[in-house]
């Protein structure tokens, strides 16, 4: 294939041929046996750093090779996706820096453009908002590298990948295969923080959040990480249809992750989780093809977890957990934001410099760094940050208006609507964020029937593609 096209027969709005019974058992087994492999994950990159490492560097190595081969555009995803969600996984005990997965991601994403011809096709407002956010590097007193690197990666992350994926079409069996691979490193989470509570000789519950249940590291993370988890499993179980067992176990997970997030005592990755899966189920109702599994999947679904999951969870928690969840306290969150707003008020064109924010929430509230990323663009950016906020929400929100099928548009609006709760409770800690934002502008076929092959095996051309519509896909719609 043309290392620049995004051609598939799907993208030119062709029916692929229907998947054998032999290669549906055979893409059963694959994705069952890889999220299996993942559960234990968890617990040996806790014991062994150097296996961690090991798999950091691996992964990022599995990238440059599919991107450089080329045979399709959308298989660099695959370790793309994989290096997003297994970042809080690394962070946990690889030997590597903290901004490794948002370093490595902005990097497969930018050769990919120059590699794939997309370098002079994507949306420019993605660029324009990261260039908003440099001035403010020249009031800072002293230029400290690790506060600019660290405020400013997570924007820079978020404009390649909207850069990227605004020039990308993406077929329903490569979307498939992004969710369930990104659901690995998410399981491996999730053995972690599971294994944790088992082997807990006590655990005390109490309104704050638990670092035993989110298997010892950051509850926040933890907790967004599961959330996108059990979104992830939940539209694996809605939307792809190839398989009903990896159907039933994805909606078994779904169930899990959310039990697991809600745990961790932290909200925002559940509210969040919660409020997406909501979403999506309003949204995907539009359609007669998911309507059936939706009304099946949402009445069990609903009924097991509230009449059963929750309430052993609520026992296990000595009824602490539903307290946690009903307190409309913010764990300072508010106070910090207010203390943002403030300092806008008081630097309204350049704000107060990347990361200078931490020094005056320790100054006016109490030490703590941002947790909202609208109100952390205004102190920290100005007028240029609220500019920068307002170009974000452009380039976000006008490609739904773009003329889609309903489960196309179901999938864009929810992941651009679990991005942006994201960054308003976590800011840009993660690469996560912006990747799954760059994913919901991105122009996705998830209506299209599977192809020949469902682990995203290309189908053959069918006859009436012409020898002319070839040469123009090939020479003139790739860039060439």
């Amino acid at each position: 294939m043309n290392r620049f096209a995004d051609y598939s027969p799907a993208a030119a709005g062709h029916e692929q041929a229907v998947p054998t019974q032999q290669t549906r058992s055979y893409y059963t087994l694959l994705v069952l046996a890889f999220w299996l492999v993942h559960l234990p994950l968890g617990v040996v990159v806790r014991s062994n750093p150097l296996l961690a490492t090991l798999h950091a560097y691996a992964v990022l190595g599995i990238g440059l090779f599919l991107l450089l081969r080329n045979r399709k555009p959308e298989e660099f995803l695959y370790a793309l996706i994989y290096l997003a969600t297994a970042e809080t996984l690394w962070r946990t005990r690889a030997y590597i820096f903290y901004e490794y997965s948002k370093y490595t991601v902005s990097g497969l994403l930018i050769l990919a453009a120059v590699w794939q011809g997309r370098l002079l096709k994507g949306d420019r407002k993605a660029l324009l908002y990261f260039l908003f956010l440099l001035p403010s590097i020249l009031i800072m007193a002293d230029m400290n590298r690790r506060d600019i690197a660290f405020n400013l990666s997570g924007p820079f992350v978020i404009a390649v990948s909207v850069f990227y994926f605004s020039t990308s079409t993406i077929p329903r069996n490569a979307l498939r295969n992004i969710m369930v691979i990104g659901l690995g490193p998410i399981l491996a989470l999730l053995g972690n923080a599971a294994y944790s509570t088992a082997i807990a000789d006590e655990i005390s519950f109490v309104q704050a959040s638990n670092y035993i249940t989110a298997g010892g590291y950051g509850p926040n993370q933890i907790s967004a990480m599961l959330g996108l988890g059990a979104l992830l499993a939940f539209l694996i179980a809605i939307t792809f249809s190839e398989s009903r067992l990896v159907r039933l176990v994805s909606f078994g997970l779904s169930v899990w992750l959310l039990a697991q997030s809600a745990l961790t005592f932290s909200r925002g990755g559940f509210f969040a989780a919660l409020g997406a899966i909501v979403l999506a189920a309003f949204l995907l109702l539009q359609d007669r093809r998911a309507r059936n599994s939706l009304l099946l999947v949402g009445a069990v679904g609903v009924t097991v977890f509230a009449l059963v999951v929750f309430p052993l969870l609520d026992d296990f928690t000595g009824g602490q957990l539903l307290v946690r969840l009903q307190d409309p306290d913010t764990t300072g969150r508010d106070e910090a934001a207010t203390v943002d707003i403030q300092l806008f008020l008081e630097n309204p064109m350049l704000g107060v410099g990347p990361g200078q924010s931490d020094a005056e929430h320790a100054r006016l509230f109490r030490e703590t760094r941002a947790h909202t990323e609208y109100t952390r663009l205004l102190a920290e950016h100005g007028l240029f940050g609220l500019m920068a906020m307002v170009l974000l929400l452009a380039m976000l929100l006008l490609p739904l208006l773009r003329p889609a099928t309903p489960v196309s548009r179901a999938y864009k609006v929810i992941f651009v609507a679990w991005g942006l709760v994201t960054l308003a409770h976590i800011s840009t800690r993660m690469a996560v964020p912006g990747v799954v934002l760059g994913l919901g502008v991105a122009q996705l076929l998830v209506d299209v029937p599977a192809a020949a092959d469902p682990a995203g095996g290309e189908a053959h051309t069918p006859p009436t593609v012409s020898f002319v519509e070839r040469l123009r896909w090939r020479y003139l719609d790739s860039g060439w």
